[in-house]
């Protein structure tokens, strides 16, 4: 509650009251539910904001067809721009 809270501009306080029930209530039904998976994936992210700090991160986005990008050798094998994505 806290992170929607701060994500929309409200005092992050983690307490439901008037103002976030009305901001809940202005979001109506374009809130959906979204896969476990995902929502995983994105706290990871997120989580790792932090450790990224500092860091260049670089895909390439190869030129389309058959060809997938610069492959490397990573640790479980040849990996792509493909395979990250």
């Amino acid at each position: 509650l806290s992170s929607y809270q701060r994500e929309y501009g409200l005092y992050p306080d983690g307490i439901c009251g008037p103002e976030t029930l009305r901001s809940l209530y202005f979001l109506g039904s374009r809130v959906t539910g979204g896969s476990p998976h995902a929502i995983r994936e994105e706290g990871l992210v997120r989580s790792s904001g932090p450790r990224l700090s500092g860091k260049r991160i670089i895909v390439d986005p190869g030129r389309g067809g058959d060809d997938h990008g610069v492959i490397l050798n990573g640790p479980a094998g040849p990996i792509s721009e493909a395979d990250i994505l």
